[in-house]
C-alpha cells in the first residue's frame, strides 16, 4: 500500500518504486559531483554558459552597428 492505494500486483508495486526514484526524487536530489545542484539546476548553468558563448562567438563574428568586439 502506498499513500492509501493498493497495488494489484507486485509489476505495478515495481513501477511505482521506480517513478518515485527516477522521476521525482533523482530530479530533487543535489548532487555533491555537481556543486550541491539538482540536476535541473546543473544543467541550466551549462545552457547558460553554452548560450553566453554562442552570443560572444556570434557578436564576434557579426558585430552590432559597426561596433567591433575585440578579445583582451
Amino acid at each position: 500500500m502506498i499513500y492509501g492505494n493498493k497495488m494489484i500486483s507486485r509489476a505495478q508495486m515495481k513501477l511505482k518504486v521506480f517513478e518515485y526514484i527516477e522521476i521525482w526524487y533523482n530530479r530533487k536530489r543535489k548532487y555533491s559531483a555537481l556543486n550541491y545542484a539538482t540536476i535541473i539546476e546543473f544543467t541550466n548553468q551549462i545552457n547558460y554558459k553554452n548560450i553566453a558563448y554562442i552570443n560572444v562567438q556570434f557578436l564576434f563574428k557579426y558585430p552590432i552597428d559597426g561596433m567591433l568586439f575585440l578579445p583582451r
